[in-house]
């Protein structure tokens, strides 16, 4: 391991190993659950259950030192506290009110599992290191041979949690994980040895050849920018390392808030040439019309769920009379029509905080640059895909969390420290002051 992580970590005894199987349980499992049977059904009940209860030794073993993911914490009370204000006091028809019942649940349960991962002990990061980078190699061969009809899923029956689907959403849920894990195998084994490195190189061919194989778009745009973010971090910066890739980072929000100031677009005339890419075609119809019902509910938004209510009265490709899925296949979107300026202000906090945690981790460290391909393969995956609290959609988010604290390690005292003094007095007044917007309208 790089000598500027191992402080960061610790050795843990006898007594503190079983604690450590849950996560590599979730670790192995995970996988194989999302390459045969992840589609939102029955089974992602039952799996989100099973995520806490394997981790439930952690929490109950770390619950007086897991002081790392309090700002985390704070900000999903915050968005709790918003969420159940905005069907209470609502500012449309179009809330859920059973349908925030029950997903924040799912939300709740994902958070403590993310919550307990806490410190990893040095041995622990050993196992990890060879258990992502065997299921990576096994989940990217698998897809590669299914695809070629060489070796079918249905013959890896005696692997499954249970009836293997063979949705097309299912595609999506193992090439989202698959290009994670790549990016968490690299981010451990690059530059720590030349057989590891090998290994890391190894894991990135296999998987690119996998994902240009499936029928998903989503985690091929995201391996082509993370791959150049990548790329591109190799290259040194004697100063303005943090400003450039903040301003970077950020495009996830400012993109969607400068279609909302222009839109409607209206795409007719001259997006001819768009509409001979369906695919394209139907993002732009999608985030257009977003962008174009926020500028009406701008400040309160529509309520939680909305999305699953609103019609769309706009002709668009595919003929679709309301958000197909359920939602804006985009995170900022989401929020700013569920939530509207409150909505805003809680992704940029959200932004921030996470960017800060990852930038200063990753001082140092080798490997960094695919830190930051993680980073941004989770910003392009929830800008074009999911981004509804459903069982599976919020297992997806929970391990790509868990991703990045294993590849990064758990956050400083001190970081903690400085960003509770700045982040709780925001929080409070973004709460409160959400609150009584919502009455007073």
């Amino acid at each position: 391991m790089n000598l500027s992580r191992m402080k960061d970590h610790v050795e843990v005894g006898g007594a503190d190993r079983f604690r450590q199987l849950g996560l590599y349980l979730i670790l192995v499992g995970y996988p194989f659950y999302v390459f045969f049977n992840a589609y939102n059904g029955l089974y992602s009940h039952i799996i989100i259950v099973l995520f806490l209860m394997l981790l439930l030794p952690r929490v109950i073993a770390s619950r007086n030192e897991l002081v790392t993911e309090f700002p985390f914490l704070l900000l999903l009370w915050s968005y709790g506290s918003i969420a159940f204000v905005s069907i209470w006091f609502p500012a449309s028809n179009y809330y859920d009110y059973w349908g925030f019942m029950d997903s924040f649940s799912y939300l709740v349960i994902g958070a403590i599992g993310v919550w307990c991962i806490g410190l990893l002990g040095t041995s622990e990061i050993k196992i990890i290191k060879i258990i992502l980078s065997i299921t990576t190699l096994w989940l990217s061969t698998s897809v590669v041979l299914d695809s070629y009809g060489i070796v079918d899923k249905q013959c890896y029956q005696w692997l499954s949690f249970g009836r293997i689907v063979f949705y097309k959403s299912n595609i999506n849920y193992y090439s989202f994980w698959l290009l994670f894990s790549m990016w968490g195998t690299i981010a451990l084994l690059w530059q720590q040895s030349k057989w590891q490195t090998l290994i890391s190189i190894i894991c990135y061919c296999l998987t690119c050849w996998a994902l240009l194989k499936t029928s998903s778009v989503t985690p091929q745009v995201a391996l082509f920018i993370s791959t150049l973010v990548f790329l591109l971090s190799l290259i040194p910066l004697s100063r303005g390392r943090y400003q450039i890739y903040l301003i970077a980072a950020s495009l996830m929000i400012v993109i969607p808030v400068v279609w909302v100031t222009i839109a409607p677009l209206r795409f007719e005339g001259e997006l001819t040439f768009f509409n001979r890419f369906p695919i394209i075609a139907s993002y732009l119809y999608l985030f257009d019309f977003s962008a174009t019902i926020i500028r009406d509910s701008p400040v309160f938004g529509y309520g939680y769920g909305a999305t699953m209510n609103i019609p769309i009265s706009v002709d668009n490709p595919q003929s679709w009379l309301r958000f197909p899925g359920g939602h804006s296949h985009n995170i900022v979107f989401l929020l700013l029509i569920e939530y509207g300026l409150f909505g805003l202000l809680y992704c940029i906090c959200f932004l921030l905080l996470l960017f800060d945690y990852v930038f200063q981790k990753v001082i140092g460290f080798a490997g960094a640059p695919a830190v930051w391909a993680l980073f941004v393969s989770g910003q392009v995956i929830f800008s074009l895909s999911f981004s509804v609290w459903r069982p599976d959609v919020v297992l997806c988010y929970c391990m790509f969390f868990i991703m990045l604290i294993i590849a990064v390690g758990p956050s400083k005292r001190e970081w903690v420290t400085r960003m509770r003094s700045l982040l709780e007095p925001g929080v409070v007044v973004l709460t409160i002051s959400a609150t009584l917007f919502y009455i007073a309208d």
